[in-house]
């Protein structure tokens, strides 16, 4: 949008033009919804250029752009309580903050003085910031809903009646069970959910011990399991208990399996004789498979589990085994593919054959391209090289950025390509080993023309890579990066 539209906009009444500037505030991509994972979140990049073109959008705008803050550098924390000690008006603004580890140690002390100054916060992410008794204190006075943290090795080792009750807004963004790096001994999950804390994501190492002691309770506030099948027993006779006792519970996600064990999943069993049927077995691993529910649209304790993710490692007749499992699951949205038996073009043939994928993640198969003469993808390297990357990238990411148009030309439901792939150019090249990992963006990424090039680099926002001489910074945290 122009100056002159945005002016020739200002006839429209405010409060439509508000509408307009919360829908490009709040227009994220799904790759900047799988990535971020955040209730309340702002595109500072959509909203900007509308702020800019009338005073009238300028005002409306200004609000909203301070929605979210973000706290990540030393002395920030500093500087923002300044900030609404000097200009009362800011502080209504602000909905949500999110404080990274990066701010110091100083600046961790002032949490708790800083906190009060913000009567309308509503949510609180704290990335690696310890929470000791006083700010768990503030925070249970303080009206603000959530608090995100990403470990409950940053919550007091104990609690009393006092603030415990601080603990109902804490929401642990994941948990393994047994615990990771955390002393069992200092750490009782149970008082923390006693307390109220809910947990998101939970994944279980050893499923079997959910049917084993006090550890079978509830987790409140749970929307996602999963589970590591690669050690026996697999038994999973406490699943469907557990899933009705957790009526917030969408995905399921059963992941290190191997074929003998994706036979436990009922959900999957008729392809899989099918498959076997056919003389395909040894051609196909199961390697994870996710089940969900649509909660809103289903009768209270009928809830219908359906798959809608799987992960396929496909060594031969690839085609018709994609063909099998698009006829058995023909709402799957998500598909990984780890590839060791076709070339691109006829992968990309095959995904025609799903109508409801939104996000498809390819393993091992760009190793099969050929860089020979004919190199269709030599515009995308230029402008790669050009215009995305300072630093010199893998020369496969050239090739992979036209298969990706390539991709949403032929399936237009897809609006989202993970790529995970390493290799080695060999010791005459400039990158020698390199590796590429993340999301590029299919919804925009046909909108790139040479006039256009800061498209291109939108579409690359998520990608990390690294070459003999060079690693991108980690732009997400991994354990976020992408499931089933």
């Amino acid at each position: 949008m122009n100056r002159t539209e945005g002016h020739s906009m200002t006839m429209f009444p405010e409060e439509l033009l508000a509408i307009i500037a919360k829908n490009v505030a709040y227009s994220l991509t799904l790759i900047e919804c799988e990535v971020l994972k955040l209730p309340i979140y702002i595109s500072v990049r959509n909203l900007l250029p509308l702020s800019m073109t009338s005073r009238q959008f300028r005002r409306i705008c200004l609000p909203l752009l301070f929605t979210h803050v973000k706290l990540g550098r030393e002395g920030d924390l500093k500087r923002l309580r300044d900030q609404c000690i000097d200009h009362e008006d800011f502080i209504s603004f602000i909905r949500a903050l999110s404080i990274d580890t990066g701010i110091g140690q100083e600046d961790i002390g002032l949490i708790p003085h800083l906190l009060p100054l913000l009567s309308g916060l509503v949510q609180l992410l704290l990335n690696q910031i310890p929470i000791h008794t006083k700010l768990l204190s503030v925070i249970h006075s303080h009206s603000l809903n959530r608090v995100v943290i990403d470990s409950i090795k940053y919550l007091p080792k104990q609690t009393d009646e006092s603030n415990s009750s601080g603990l109902s807004k804490i929401i642990l963004r994941h948990c393994g069970f047994p615990y990771r790096g955390v002393d069992p001994t200092d750490i009782t999950l149970e008082s923390y959910l006693g307390g109220g804390m809910q947990i998101t994501h939970l994944s279980l190492n050893r499923p079997h011990l959910m049917d084993e002691g006090p550890q079978m309770g509830i987790f409140h506030g749970l929307r996602e399991l999963k589970l590591y099948l690669h050690s026996m027993p697999t038994d999973l006779s406490w699943l469907p208990n557990f899933s009705r006792a957790h009526p917030l519970l969408q995905k399921i996600t059963f992941t290190k399996m191997r074929f003998v064990r994706a036979l436990s999943i009922d959900a999957i069993l008729p392809f899989l004789e099918a498959v076997g049927q056919e003389g395909l077995a040894t051609n196909m691993q199961v390697k994870a498979v996710a089940l969900s529910r649509e909660l809103e649209f289903s009768a209270e304790g009928s809830h219908d589990w359906r798959v809608t993710g799987m992960f396929l490692q496909i060594n031969g007749s690839l085609e018709r085994i994609l063909y099998l499992a698009s006829s058995f699951f023909p709402r799957i949205s998500r598909l990984t593919v780890e590839n060791g038996c076709c070339t691109i073009n006829e992968l990309i043939v095959a995904l025609g054959l799903f109508s409801s994928l939104v996000v498809v993640g390819l393993s091992s198969t760009f190793s099969h391209i050929d860089f020979g003469i004919h190199q269709p993808w030599e515009d995308f390297s230029k402008a790669v090289d050009t215009h995305c990357l300072p630093i010199e990238a893998p020369k496969i990411l050239g090739p992979m950025i036209w298969y990706a148009s390539m991709i949403a030309d032929r399936v237009p439901s897809i609006q989202a390509l993970y790529i995970k792939e390493h290799g080695d150019d060999g010791p005459t090249s400039s990158t020698g080993c390199w590796g590429v990992r993340g999301y590029i963006d299919l919804q925009r990424i046909n909108d790139y023309s040479s006039s256009n090039p800061e498209m291109l680099a939108h579409c690359l926002k998520y990608i990390n890579y690294f070459t003999g001489s060079y690693r991108s910074p980690d732009l997400f945290p991994g354990s976020l990066l992408y499931s089933v």
